[in-house]
């Protein structure tokens, strides 16, 4: 019985091997397409060769950026023979001094001693003092500060109580520095930003009296330059 099944399956073994082989094909081929998945892989591969190639090149290039060729001291006027262009690789260039960028440096003060070889940040400098006039800072909560919007560059009015009536104790005053809470708590108070300004002399006198004197108080407005109506 056993012969038999098998003698009739070397009759047609030919044929069953035909079939099988051409199962086998079949199965492995691709007849035509490319799977999916294939597709896939070969995409996040190619993606992740683009991703490495732009990080090595950022790696190399760097930002060219301002350092100091020598120590200078607070409230040195920097000059430009006192700046070097340094290559070097920064996530962020927002708070430093790009080769382009020259003039935004040339002329300032560092408001800390500065070493060889630092890079300046934008951070650390302020205008440099004007003859016969002083830089001071104002406490004052933001309410009483253009609602706490002033920034460096900005213009300013100061106006307060001078015997009794509103006043003008000095015009287009530049905005030398903001510091605002948190960092300002160890100057001024946990609600008040301390606000360096630039003013005559003279008016920095009677900007000192009126910051004393607790009848009043100071408001510091935005400044259009145009000449204010009324009070001094």
């Amino acid at each position: 019985m056993t012969q038999t099944v098998h003698s009739t399956r070397g009759v047609s073994g030919g044929t069953l091997q035909e079939v099988s082989s051409s199962r086998t094909a079949k199965s492995s081929g691709f007849g035509g397409r490319v799977p999916r998945g294939v597709i896939v892989v070969v995409v996040i591969g190619l993606a992740a060769l683009i991703g490495t190639a732009m990080v090595l090149k950022q790696a190399t290039t760097g930002t060219s950026v301002a350092t100091l060729s020598a120590d200078v001291s607070a409230g040195t006027t920097i000059t430009e023979d006192m700046i070097a262009w340094t290559d070097v690789r920064l996530g962020s260039t927002a708070n430093v001094i790009e080769e382009g960028d020259i003039d935004d440096v040339i002329g300032k003060v560092p408001t800390g001693p500065l070493a060889t070889g630092d890079i300046i940040h934008r951070s650390q400098l302020v205008e440099a003092i004007r003859p016969g006039s002083t830089h001071m800072a104002i406490p004052i909560a933001p309410l009483h500060a253009a609602g706490g919007s002033l920034v460096a560059g900005d213009t300013i009015d100061i106006i307060g109580l001078k015997n009794g009536a509103a006043s003008y104790f000095a015009r287009n005053v530049a905005v030398v520095n903001v510091v605002a809470p948190p960092e300002s708590l160890n100057r001024v108070g946990a609600d008040q930003y301390a606000i360096t300004v630039e003013v005559a002399s003279e008016d920095a006198l009677e900007i000192a009296t009126a910051l004393n004197d607790s009848s009043g108080g100071l408001e510091l407005v935005k400044s259009t330059g145009a000449q204010a109506g009324g009070g001094q």
